[in-house]
């Protein structure tokens, strides 16, 4: 692995490797980087497909580069070469159950998420139908719709991590949280084009003060995308996430939830216990990748 010079930044340190080509440490033969920190490290990837085990890269590159934020797109390509990518987990976990589990899916999703459906729902991964689907997706374009209704910009449109649609039975939404938290913002404007007149929320302003930006947008699309069907917003997390997430607790309480309308966590090592359990193959690779990540 070869060491670059480097000029130091104003504290005197290396400066950030926000990709492979701006790690100081590489090795060219394998494609390999090494974060320029020196504590804290993050393997890096030339090729980020590389990322991810070879038996779920197929389909990947199309997908992110259809990703509903379209600005956001070449930065999403790159970081899911880093070993702390939430999209790389996202992608080896969902895309693997969706293609070789199908017959396991409504049962195991019905489990998790109370969604009373007997068929294989259509998955989303940020907005884009994941191959495999049998006909053609409706879900893509009403959540192009739903992003036009709340008046966002079209290159820099909301797009879940994970959307399932189960028909007529409803929809599930999941934020996913990987080795970082529920990312909080402080300017309550940005919640309004979310919040303001609309009956998926009981209490805006406490809403807003939570600063909890994602869930906030995502109950929004998951309501509006549902159109009247059931719904849940799932928030996918490591454990211990949910309970040092200050302003939860109000968060939630403002919500207009009901039996068809839930917020529910789930731990990431739940679900892949329920995963485990509602599958007929839990593949030993993919065993291996979730202990490597520490999902389990």
């Amino acid at each position: 692995m070869s060491n670059r010079a480097y000029t130091p930044n104003a504290r005197g340190g290396a400066p950030t490797a926000s990709s492979y080509d701006r790690c100081l440490r590489q090795c060219s033969s394998c494609g390999i980087g090494v974060s320029n920190g020196r504590s804290k490290t993050t393997i890096i990837h030339r090729d980020p497909l590389q990322n991810v085990p070879v038996e779920v890269r197929a389909g990947a590159s199309d997908t992110l580069a259809a990703a509903l934020n379209v600005r956001n797109r070449p930065t999403k390509l790159i970081k899911f070469g880093f070993d702390t990518s939430e999209d790389a987990v996202t992608w080896t976990v969902f895309s693997y159950l969706h293609r070789h589990q199908r017959q396991a899916l409504a049962g195991l999703y019905q489990g998790l998420f109370g969604i009373p459906a007997d068929g294989v729902p259509e998955l989303l991964l940020w907005g884009v139908p994941v191959q495999g689907d049998s006909s053609a997706s409706s879900v893509g374009p009403n959540l192009v719709a739903v992003s036009d209704a709340l008046g966002e910009v079209p290159a820099s449109r909301s797009e879940p991590d994970v959307v399932l649609d189960f028909g007529s039975a409803g929809v599930v939404v999941i934020e996913v949280k990987y080795r970082s938290g529920n990312s909080k913002i402080t300017r309550p404007s940005k919640f309004d084009r979310y919040v303001d007149g609309s009956p998926a929320f009981t209490n805006p302003a406490t809403v807003k003060a939570s600063g909890l930006y994602e869930l906030t947008r995502n109950w929004r699309i998951a309501h509006d995308l549902a159109a009247g069907r059931p719904f849940v917003l799932v928030n996918l997390t490591m454990d211990g996430t949910l309970t040092s997430t200050r302003g939860l607790p109000g968060f939630v309480a403002s919500l207009a939830t009901s039996t068809s309308q839930r917020f529910l966590p789930v731990s990431w090592r739940d679900f892949l216990i329920a995963a485990r359990q509602a599958t007929d193959c839990f593949p030993p690779w993919l065993d291996a990748y979730c202990h490597a990540r520490g999902l389990r």
